[in-house]
């Protein structure tokens, strides 16, 4: 078994998340929730669960009010080999009214973005993905608060313990 596949790690986590955030208010009132709905009307908005995530996910909103699933294999999505068993995508029935407690990881570690340095080490940067929005924290170079990036740091340096991450991180890079 991997480490994220036990639910127990992945409350955790989200319990560490919940507690900061990148100001001290919501950051989508900055943007009017862009990332939230940019898209959403053609359906194209959503999310790649990491490992495991899915669990906690599932056992939280076990009729689907708050997301809908889509799954693939690793091959179709082009994720790395170390990747067993099904690659969930999951959309946002509701944007941008969410439960804030069941957003995804990555919707949690936005704008950051986990990479592995040259030296083999963990550094969390601003987003370079090409988005289909402006974030004003990364347009702007918004300073966010000590506290979310400690925590961020922390939580995707337990993630990576888990090969599939790791591998997936790593390809980010």
């Amino acid at each position: 078994m991997y480490l994220m596949d036990d639910i127990k790690n992945w409350r955790a986590v989200y319990r560490l998340l919940d507690r900061v955030q990148t100001e001290m208010y919501d950051c989508g009132t900055l943007c009017g929730n862009a990332c939230c709905l940019s898209g959403w009307e053609d359906s194209e908005n959503g999310i790649f669960l990491l490992p495991g995530e899915h669990l906690l996910l599932k056992e939280a909103d076990p009729e689907g009010k708050w997301y809908t699933w889509e799954t693939y294999t690793k091959e179709e999505v082009e994720f790395p080999d170390s990747w067993t068993g099904p690659v969930y995508f999951v959309k946002c029935t509701t944007p941008p009214n969410c439960l804030r407690s069941l957003r995804p990881l990555q919707c949690r570690t936005f704008p950051l973005k986990p990479v592995i340095g040259e030296n083999g080490v963990l550094e969390m940067i601003w987003s370079d993905d090409e988005l289909p929005y402006t974030c004003p924290l990364i347009e702007g170079n918004y300073p966010i608060r000590d506290d979310y990036y400690k925590a961020t740091y922390t939580v995707w340096s337990h993630l990576l313990r888990d090969r599939r991450i790791f591998d997936l991180v790593s390809v980010w890079s």
